[in-house]
């Protein structure tokens, strides 16, 4: 049977050892396990400057980062009592070796920080050389600034509440319409203010989404965002065909069905047409967004299976359509999986955007008498 290893990332340098083990104590007394890495580089200040390459290094379970910075954090707010008579070294920046006051965690001079400045590696295995992972980590404290310092990972707890973030902007809203809209009489308005409304109210939700993504501090690309190119043009075709072949085996082996006009109200004008093409690009994209590029990615992080990941996609995917009946329900969640396993292989939105509003037009228009 397969332990589970944690994995430990460096949360602080100390300034010297009796500072890596007094916060080492405090840390222990919170229930977090802590490793100190460089506590033998301290008597080889012969061979190694002291300083940065020296400094004793404070890692923590990867899940008890945020916790564990917290603890620090008020640590270093408390008064020192005991660390005036210390020495100047003590009070020195371990980048560029300025001067630093007692209890300042930034230092003026060149920004490096104590606490996860760009040079501690948090992403170095603690089980590996840590020669090696002092020697790289010396260059990028001393040229690179804090404000350009990576994002700590978000613990599992955080990326639940992210999730359910998202969801109750995005999907839950559309589950609820499932069962009020069964008890009133749709609102029937002029089609370009229909598709301005609908416009606005997809690209402010694709908006929060977006947010959420930029403030996790992970790269865009992570969630399938990247620069467009002229190459998702024929690859969304690509996914509204994969889409077509899907709708019409289904309507053709499992389910046979009409088809039903849409009961909102129709383009008529030029104008119509082009609000038209403006509210599915923003709605095929808020979807896309939403259930590809977000979930599938946060649910493979929190479900570690990237299989789950699209399973559990679709299924929210084919039940916030169940306002179009439930005989689609199972045809939207193949069609989910079916384009979720393509997303794994692509990892781009937009040619699933590209095919969604397609998708969305080409039906439209065939409403219209």
């Amino acid at each position: 049977m397969e332990l589970y290893e944690p994995k430990y990332v460096e949360v602080y340098r100390a300034r010297n050892l009796p500072e890596a083990h007094s916060i080492r104590i405090a840390l222990e007394e919170s229930g977090i396990q802590v490793r100190i890495e460089g506590e033998l580089l301290q008597g080889a200040v012969g061979d190694l400057p002291p300083g940065w390459t020296t400094a004793p290094r404070i890692l923590v379970e990867e899940s008890r980062v945020a916790a564990a910075q917290k603890i620090i954090e008020q640590g270093k707010k408390q008064p020192d009592t005991e660390g005036d008579d210390d020495n100047d070294e003590e009070m020195r920046c371990l980048s560029c070796g300025k001067k630093m006051g007692a209890h300042e965690v930034v230092c003026r001079s060149c920004g490096w920080s104590y606490q996860s400045g760009e040079g501690s590696s948090q992403q170095d295995d603690v089980n590996g050389d840590s020669t090696k992972n002092v020697s790289d980590a010396a260059p990028r404290a001393s040229n690179e600034s804090l404000s350009k310092s990576p994002a700590p990972r978000l613990s599992q707890g955080d990326l639940r509440g992210e999730v359910l973030a998202v969801l109750a902007i995005s999907v839950f809203p559309l589950l609820i319409s499932v069962f009020t809209s069964a008890w009133h009489a749709p609102l029937h308005l002029p089609f370009w203010v229909d598709s301005v409304a609908r416009g606005l109210r997809s690209a402010c939700t694709a908006f929060a989404v977006l947010y959420l993504v930029h403030r996790s501090g992970e790269p865009w690309a992570t969630f399938g965002i990247k620069r467009p190119r002229l190459a998702d043009i024929p690859l969304g075709v690509m996914i509204y065909l994969v889409s077509w072949l899907i709708f019409m085996f289904y309507n053709t082996f499992l389910v046979t069905r009409q088809f039903k006009p849409s009961d909102s109200s129709l383009p008529k004008s030029a104008t119509d047409y082009v609000l038209m093409v403006f509210w599915f690009s923003a709605s095929g994209f808020l979807e896309e967004l939403v259930t590809k590029s977000y979930l599938i990615t946060r649910f493979e992080q929190l479900l570690r299976s990237g299989t789950k990941a699209v399973i559990l996609s679709a299924a929210l995917f084919g039940l916030y359509h169940l306002y179009q009946g439930p005989d689609r329900l199972l045809e939207l969640m193949i069609l989910g999986m079916v384009l979720g396993f393509l997303y794994l292989f692509m990892r781009r939105i937009w040619p699933f955007a590209i095919g969604h509003m397609l998708w969305n037009v080409i039906v439209s228009l065939r409403s219209v008498p």
